[in-house]
């Protein structure tokens, strides 16, 4: 049974010993509870809150606080109302009744203050003064005008700084300054070609390539269904600009061979091993591919 001390001097607890920080509910830490019930080593206490951890937790969280001392991890407890007369029963010590007294008393005191009590008040005509007007009045258009200055400063930090391209032989004129559209845009391939490619937003908060991240168009897997790659987005294309030809008179030309993929780069090569006698990850170990894409050109031949 954990040892305690009888002690002459009673603690009377004050509203500064609960603690609100957990759910907005008033709690008492575990120590302050030992030394009020006059524990030697008021952290003994836990040994108490873990023994009966179950019962205590069905007046609510005990709110566990994990720490280090000297090296040692330990946790400590904040109790609520309930939990905290429930560990003055447990702990059976001389001080134990007077505590409960003192714990009911606070967490009256507690709730008592918060309760906002009305006011009956004669009807009148309230009347304010000239300064507290103009005060108002001041505030609110300083309101006003913060939120024009914001929106200018967005406006100039978005506004167009123009590009002329000649990609693949299209001629484009290029936003640099504009890269979370959706649409046509120059981006970079992770083979660090330029290319232009319709693209849209990245969502899930993926960004390799930082705030010009975006998503290419879809293509199908060797595997089955659709992927997507992420881009960096260079800037999104001006469509119908007046003077379109006239970039190919000073345009920066970037030409590339046309990238040739594989419809079914592992088709000819599952398909023999099929009827071979072996299995589909001994199959897809030999080729070089995933065991989803065997099963996949499998159901191709059985259909």
């Amino acid at each position: 049974m954990t040892r305690a001390v009888q002690s002459n001097t009673r603690r009377t607890f004050t509203i500064a010993d609960l603690n609100t920080e957990f759910d907005n509910e008033p709690r008492v830490q575990d120590i302050c509870l030992g030394e009020a019930l006059g524990f030697a080593r008021p952290r003994k206490i836990r040994e108490i809150i873990e023994r009966n951890l179950e019962e205590i937790e069905v007046y609510g969280s005990s709110a566990p606080r994990r720490g280090a001392y000297r090296g040692n991890a330990f946790t400590e407890y904040y109790l609520n109302e309930p939990q905290s007369l429930l560990i003055c029963m447990f702990a059976k010590t001389v001080a134990a009744a007077d505590v409960r007294k003192s714990l009911i008393d606070v967490f009256m005191e507690f709730r008592l203050g918060i309760i906002e009590k009305p006011v009956k008040v004669q009807a009148h005509n309230r009347r304010t003064s000239t300064k507290i007007d103009d005060a108002l009045r001041l505030k609110q258009n300083v309101d006003r005008l913060e939120k024009v200055a914001a929106s200018l400063q967005q406006q100039e930090t978005k506004a167009q700084n123009v590009c002329a391209m000649i990609i693949d032989s299209e001629p484009v004129w290029v936003d640099v300054n504009k890269y979370d559209g959706d649409g046509r845009a120059v981006v970079i391939e992770h083979d660090g070609r330029m290319r232009i490619q319709n693209v849209e937003r990245e969502t899930i908060n993926f960004k390799p390539f930082g705030a010009r991240t975006a998503l290419g168009p879809r293509f199908r897997s060797p595997q089955g269904g659709t992927c997507r790659n992420s881009v960096a987005v260079v800037g999104m294309v001006i469509e119908n600009r007046s003077d379109q030809s006239s970039i190919v008179d000073y345009g920066k030309t970037i030409d590339h061979e046309a990238i040739r993929k594989p419809k079914a780069p592992y088709r000819d090569r599952i398909i023999p091993l099929l009827g071979s006698g072996l299995s589909k990850r001994q199959i897809a170990e030999r080729v070089g591919c995933s065991i989803h894409g065997v099963d996949y050109w499998q159901r191709r031949v059985n259909a």
